[in-house]
């Protein structure tokens, strides 16, 4: 019954400790997050406005010392009047402008909100630099990435051979 009462007051504790966390980064509006601990998983409820601030709120929390698993519940409620085609045009727009990433080597699909990017890069910094650019933009529920990274071919020389 012992160890039963110091993983409640843990997982008390460390509720506590998410919540301040939460409410302390510049980055996260806490105000409509719910939080519980079990057994060191800390379960994140609620709803943000866009999927990078659902995102924000993970990082803050997996930077926790004695957190042992989040599952991260919440809901993405940004603009929810529009239209995937609009989220589509923005992403392919966001694309394009990052420099990082080979665009048209791209292809983006939106259904209810949630981007599909596919395609192939030759650098995992570029589908890395995809996800961002389009996490960042509004009403984006969330991500599927399928994009496939295949490093080119070495040229001739670039092993110091001649």
């Amino acid at each position: 019954m012992a160890a039963r009462d110091d993983a409640v007051s843990t997982d008390e504790r460390l509720r506590r400790e998410v919540e301040a966390q939460l409410a302390s980064d510049a980055c996260v509006d806490a105000r409509r997050l719910v939080v519980s601990v079990s057994d060191g998983v800390v379960t994140l409820a609620g709803e943000v406005g866009s999927l990078a601030d659902k995102w924000e709120v993970e990082r803050a929390v997996e930077r926790m010392a004695g957190i042992r698993g989040i599952a991260n519940s919440i809901e993405v409620h940004g603009d929810r009047d529009r239209a995937d085609s609009d989220i589509a045009r923005r992403a392919v727009e966001a694309l394009a402008r990052n420099v990082f990433v080979p665009s048209r080597a791209l292809t983006v699909r939106v259904e209810n909100g949630w981007v599909v990017l596919a395609g192939e890069v030759s650098r995992d910094f570029q589908r890395r630099a995809a996800e961002r650019a389009v996490r960042n933009l509004p009403a984006v529920r969330g991500i599927s990435s399928v994009v496939t990274v295949r490093p080119r071919a070495a040229r001739r020389g670039d092993d110091g051979s001649r």
